[in-house]
């Protein structure tokens, strides 16, 4: 055993309390090894002492036994068997309580100490209590315990977004209605099944097109009945859509499919566009490489609000779909698919419905009517498949007489179906047409998306019942889901009322109506409310409020709120894309335009039209010229995902890599995986190529301890001097968290000196604990020297010194400096012995004293000086 061993071992054997007795003689060997003065009886007397007391390492305490013992002292009021139950069950990821309140457990930790956070209560009812205790067990168990634990948790919760994402009640209503009734269309559900299947080698679209009402959406949704309607991706477009719906159409979409095939996802960025588009293009190719077939559908893309251009954003679908995933479309014969370049599509032209099966549907509902009438009656609609059900809806119930009256009055003009089945509704008896049901109709028409039963019943001054039965006599002109939202039929009989039921002027009264119900205590629309129906109302304001205000041409009101500055803040706090303030800034700078009415107003208006429009421009620019550390400190705040939002808007996607690498240090599990997967994918693209963001992204994984991402990342640095030094870099932070791990890395740094150096820095920090870490990487390191050139090999000897000298083993540390010394007075390139001294200087200030440094820098001056005696030029 040499000097540095010895003085290792006696150190660690002088913090055993059964060797207290010989405290002071293992206290005077230590000093004698550093002083060199060690003589052999000495030394054997040391040997045998060791060998008396065997260093062992007491057993580790129980990690979750110790948390418990920590949280039962910090919470003396609860019962310990309790508090013990609720942490295990927590731990556990089951359901935990204390008191009948909901527990919940956080935990972080480093080499000296763990970090428990327990909370209980439920936050948003505003009586959360956070317990954070410190859990002084530096043990591998509990770190594994706790990274087990969080990950299932993590895990659990992205799951339980992804399922809320799957349930879209308004989709499902769509589809059910659409069910509703069908009939016939054998031949025309084999022929799609046809094409969808030729079309599955290569991956494409399958488009039914159609006229309103003819029955694509119905044969849509009897397709995905026959294949499982659980088991099938779809999407029934909403009758009104804003321009951000194309955002939960793909989150839908997605979700299902990731449930269906039970595909392992790190993240489900649920809040943002771009993100979701990449998403929902990279499961589509694993699915495909994985040979899964996979349909899915997706109706009424007519539907989508268009552009200010008067195009629709179809960015969502993938140009090509690949092998094996064929996606159906349903569309109006119009232009809505001319923004996407299809190669691989096929055109289904749906034939209207056929005699046959409108006779069979007619003839169950009112079968004394005579087949040459119900032939009329088919003629005069034509086979449009919504008039055909509608007239079924009509005629049930009635008699034979009243069937044959209303058939007539098809025939005389078929056109006025809607109008017809209106007209019998007003003289029911006891009708409430004036005051319940012609108003219910006029606000599902201006309402910007369905509206539940009681926000209706509120609008009107109605109650819940008097609601319900309005529901129930209009029939199969409106519809209302499980979730009791209500809305229109069809978009045929949306475009009647605006034609022929409601003029213009009551339109714009209507939805004054409504942006008046928006702005009741406007300024608390930006909270949430306990009540379901309020929520209701001020998440409704939140997006729809200006749209009504602009349809209602209240172009007064509608500038006083834009031109409020708190508007465009909660706006963009609310939706921090900024996707939302930039449309009601389009409906401002339509208002500037619309609002004149002679030039001179027009000229009037100039100003406030530049004003919305260089705002709406600025909400990029803005973002551009923000420092970086404004978005840190959104997210030191804790408000993240703003910060990811906002990043999203910068203009330069270098600066965007930059910022979410910066990212990664402030955020939480969930938003680390979507900001790594886009990284990811920036990578696999070459986007991130120079060594310096290369270099920033290892260190940020580093410091979250993704140890081995972010050696991946490393390995991609082709510079070598950079690898290297990024390597050295990431073992001062690995050591920190894993001793062995940080081991590994320093052995693969090419650069010796370089190696030396993070060997050396490892052995500092496990001098605290783990001392015999420090003696083998000492030993390692002083091989290596051996290696390496006069210059370097001096940097390598002083930060050997200097490490040696932390394990308290001064003498060899001097001795280490005096061979430093002995190879600088060989040197002679005069800039590398200057380096030299300086490194040594350091080195003794630390080890030695002040006075020994000053005579070594002394000597790099004056070697330095005479340089400059004999060289001018270099002055």
């Amino acid at each position: 055993m040499d000097d540095l061993d010895l003085h290792l071992a006696l150190e660690a054997l002088r913090t055993n309390p059964a060797a207290h007795a010989y405290h002071e003689r293992i206290t005077r060997g230590m000093e004698a090894i550093e002083q060199g003065t060690l003589t052999p009886f000495e030394r054997d007397a040391l040997h045998r002492l060791l060998a008396r007391f065997p260093i062992s390492t007491p057993p580790s305490p129980d990690p979750v036994a110790a948390l418990i013992a920590a949280f039962q002292d910090k919470l003396p009021t609860y019962d310990p068997a309790a508090v013990a139950t609720a942490i295990q069950h927590a731990l556990a990821q089951r359901p935990a309580t204390l008191n009948g309140a909901p527990v919940t457990i956080t935990m972080d930790g480093d080499t000296q100490a763990h970090q428990a956070n327990l909370a209980i209560g439920n936050q948003v009812g505003g009586n959360l209590v956070q317990v954070t205790v410190t859990i002084p067990i530096p043990d591998a168990r509990f770190d594994a315990l706790l990274a087990s634990a969080l990950r299932t948790h993590e895990h659990e919760k992205t799951l339980a977004r992804i399922q809320h994402a799957a349930q879209q009640i308004e989709s499902d209503r769509l589809l059910n209605l659409r069910l509703q009734g069908f009939v016939g269309r054998v031949t025309e559900l084999a022929a799609i099944r046809e094409h969808i299947e030729t079309m599955r080698s290569t991956g494409g679209y399958v488009l039914i097109k159609a006229a309103a009402g003819e029955g694509k959406s119905s044969s849509i949704a009897k397709l995905i009945h026959e294949a499982g309607i659980a088991a099938t991706p779809h999407h029934f477009i909403a009758l009104t859509t804003g321009r951000e719906y194309q955002l939960g159409l793909l989150r839908a979409v997605v979700a299902q499919l990731i449930l269906k095939h039970g595909l392992t996802v790190s993240y489900f960025p649920e809040e943002s566009y771009p993100a979701m588009k990449g998403e929902f293009a990279r499961i589509l190719d694993e699915l495909s490489k994985q040979g899964i077939a996979e349909t899915i559908y997706l109706d009424g893309l007519d539907q989508l609000q268009p552009e200010i251009d008067g195009s629709r954003d179809l960015s969502f679908l993938p140009p090509q779909p690949p092998p094996g995933i064929v996606i159906v479309l349903g569309s109006r014969p119009d232009e809505t698919l001319k923004p996407l370049e299809i190669l691989h599509r096929v055109d289904y032209a749906l034939p209207p419905l056929s005699e046959g099966d409108a006779l069979a549907l007619w003839r169950s509902v009112q079968p004394g009517v005579a087949d040459g009438l119900l032939h009329d009656l088919y003629t005069a609609l034509k086979g449009n498949a919504l008039f055909v059900h509608l007239a079924a809806d009509t005629m049930q119930g009635a008699s034979v007489g009243d069937a044959t009256s209303l058939i007539r009055q098809v025939e005389q003009n078929p056109q006025n179906l809607f109008g017809i089945t209106l007209g019998r509704i007003k003289r029911l008896p006891h009708s409430k047409w004036d005051s319940v049901w012609k108003p219910m109709l006029a606000l599902l028409l201006v309402a910007q998306e369905p509206l539940r039963l009681d926000m209706l019943g509120d609008l009107l001054k109605q109650d819940h019942d008097t609601m319900q039965d309005a529901v129930w006599v209009l029939g199969g002109l409106v519809s209302q889901g499980i979730d009791q939202q209500v809305a229109l039929h069809h978009l045929m009989f949306r475009d009647y009322l605006a034609a022929s039921v409601f003029n213009q002027r009551e339109v714009k009264r209507w939805h004054q109506r409504l942006a008046d119900w928006c702005a009741t205590d406007v300024d608390a629309i930006w909270t949430d409310d306990r009540d379901p129906i309020e929520q209701a109302r001020r998440v409704y304001a939140r997006y729809h409020y200006i749209t009504h205000l602009a349809l209602a041409e209240n172009w007064t009101v509608l500038w006083q709120v834009l031109d409020t500055g708190d508007y465009g803040e909660h706006k963009t706090r609310f939706d921090p894309s900024t996707r939302l303030y930039a449309l009601d800034l389009d409906r401002g700078r339509e208002s500037a335009i619309k609002a004149g009415q002679s030039i001179e107003e027009h000229i009037q208006n100039l100003p406030r039209l530049w004003k919305y429009s260089l705002l709406r421009t600025s909400l990029t620019s803005r973002v551009d010229q923000w420092p970086d550390e404004a978005f840190e400190f959104l997210a030191m705040a804790g408000r993240t995902h703003e910060a990811l939002e906002r990043i999203e808007l910068a203009s330069s996607q270098e600066r965007k890599i930059g910022l979410w690498i910066k990212m990664i240090g402030y955020c939480d599990d969930y938003h680390y995986r979507i900001i790594f997967s886009r990284l990811q994918r920036l990578l696999l693209k070459n986007y991130i190529k120079t060594a310096d963001l290369l270099g920033q992204l290892a260190k940020s994984l580093a410091m979250r301890g993704d140890f081995e991402q972010a050696i991946t990342i490393i390995n991609s640095i082709h510079d070598k001097w950079t690898q290297n030094h990024i390597k050295s870099i990431l073992v001062d932070i690995v050591a920190l968290k894993d001793i062995e791990k940080s081991i590994n890395i320093a052995m693969t740094i090419d650069i010796e000196w370089m190696c030396i150096n993070s060997l050396c820095n490892i052995a500092k920090i496990s001098t605290k604990n783990q001392i015999n870490y420090s003696k083998t990487l000492l030993n390692k390191s002083m091989k290596i020297t051996r290696t390496i050139t006069d210059n370097n090999k001096v940097y390598a000897l002083c930060n050997i010194a200097k490490a040696i000298k932390i394990t308290g083993n001064t003498y060899r540390a001097k001795s280490l400096i005096k061979q430093a010394i002995s190879i600088t007075n060989n040197i002679i390139n005069e800039n590398n012995k200057i380096d030299a001294l300086c490194n040594i200087a350091k080195a003794i200030n630390i080890i030695w004293n002040t006075y020994r440094a000053k005579l070594l820098i002394k000597q790099a001056i004056s070697i330095k000086t005479r340089g400059f005696l004999l060289n001018p030029s270099k002055r």
